[in-house]
């Protein structure tokens, strides 16, 4: 009876411990000056999973295990600020250390290619963002300046260089490890709130490349299916923007907006027929649309003596955002409007606005002539259409912005 039960327990022994064991990813980081904080953490490769977090030790250590059978992609942050990105593939046992004064500057990895390749694009973006922030910081210090508009010329060429040289880079990386996840991540990588560094109308083949390659390497894996089902969603997005165009082309009338002016009161775009109007879409966290308004200025001293308007929409949730940028940037023009519901706008959705910046002129007839146009190319479009310049009469020059501002204001009253 005791022999049977002993080769029981060894049949028992025998079946469980050839088991395989399951695969799983493992962090095993040290973060200095973190110690007892909560890390959070969430899973890239499951969208709509809420964050979790984990407490680091008295020596700052912890130690991250999940079962895995799949490639994942982790962010780990203490604020929303800076952040560290890993992507292990199953079995990989993860070695980090950094500092949680300055995660990105200061986290290394190793243990994990994907996760090595993620940190120096990750290291080297936030270097560019860093830099496109002072040169924001320099713009704003800068607004009484006399010289400004040759101070945004220097900004504007040195934000374009910026821009080039991480695409740049991207493009280098990508071309040289296409079928990795670090590609893909490349792929998604963004300058400022909505300026894509990579986008399907313009970089196609790029994101074909990547999807072909890890459909080889990682076929039927989350990452690799969420990059083919976005490459599918945008083909079919940019098709129907296509043909919306290509209606527009031939009705190409402008819908008419009525917005509220910052004392409530509703103008509306229709009012203008009979001008050549331009519906500049900003807001006063946008960069690109600041850095802008200061061109917007000359532009409008130029020509709305000669049949020209500005019918400015801000995409804003803060009425006190709004205001005070309208002082700061010394927009003197009338027709300044919003509806304070941020990406809601519906103005936004009816002119197909999609990224900011943008812009749209508007012929005497109401009808689109042109789209987003800035610096000499919105020039060249009105010397080409405005009338003349009526034959300037002696008289006392007042050029002052200030003036230009209380006497637009007096006119909204």
């Amino acid at each position: 009876m005791i022999t049977r039960f002993n080769l029981f327990l060894s049949f028992i022994f025998v079946f469980f411990g050839c088991q395989q064991k399951q695969p799983e990813v493992r962090v095993q980081a040290t973060i200095q000056e973190g110690a007892v904080n909560y890390i959070k953490f969430i899973d890239m490769t499951q969208p709509g999973l809420a964050p979790d977090s984990i407490q680091l030790s008295l020596d700052g250590t912890f130690d991250f295990v999940q079962n895995t059978t799949e490639p994942k992609d982790f962010i780990f942050y203490f604020n929303d600020k800076e952040y560290i990105r890993l992507v292990l593939c199953p079995n990989e046992i993860v070695t980090l250390t950094a500092n949680a004064s300055n995660l990105v500057s200061t986290y290394q990895v190793s243990g994990s290619q994907e996760s090595v390749d993620v940190s120096l694009i990750i290291k080297r973006h936030f270097r560019a963002v860093g830099i496109l922030d002072t040169l924001q910081q320099f713009y704003l210090k800068n607004q009484t300046n006399p010289q400004l508009a040759e101070i945004v010329e220097k900004l504007a060429f040195l934000s374009d260089s910026i821009f080039s040289d991480e695409k740049a880079f991207l493009t280098s990386f990508i071309e040289n490890n296409p079928g990795s996840i670090a590609a893909y991540i490349a792929l998604s990588q963004k300058l400022g709130l909505n300026k894509q560094l990579f986008t399907l109308a313009n970089d196609l083949p790029y994101f074909v490349m990547v999807d072909t390659a890890m459909a080889s390497r990682y076929n039927n894996t989350v990452p690799s299916k969420m990059l083919h089902t976005y490459i599918i969603r945008e083909k079919l997005r940019l098709s129907q923007e296509n043909e919306r165009i290509t209606n527009d082309s031939i009705i190409n009338q402008a819908p008419d907006v009525r917005l509220p002016n910052s004392l409530g009161d509703t103008l509306a775009l229709s009012a203008l027929r009979g001008k050549y109007v331009l519906v500049d879409f900003w807001g006063s966290w946008c960069r690109p649309s600041r850095m802008n308004n200061a061109i917007l200025r000359d532009t409008y001293r130029k020509y709305r003596n000669r049949g020209f308007e500005i019918y400015q929409i801000a995409i804003e949730h803060s009425a006190t955002n709004w205001n005070n940028t309208i002082k700061e940037d010394k927009l003197f023009w009338k027709y300044q409007v919003s509806g304070l519901n941020y990406m809601e706008s519906n103005a936004a959705k009816v002119f197909g606005v999609k990224t900011m910046p943008a812009n749209f002129l508007v012929n005497p007839d109401g009808k689109i002539v042109g789209r987003n146009l800035y610096g000499d190319d919105l020039t060249n479009q009105l010397e080409s259409v405005l009338k003349p310049a009526p034959i300037a009469k002696p008289i006392i020059k007042v050029a002052s912005d200030s003036i230009e501002s209380d006497t637009s204001q007096k006119a909204n009253q």
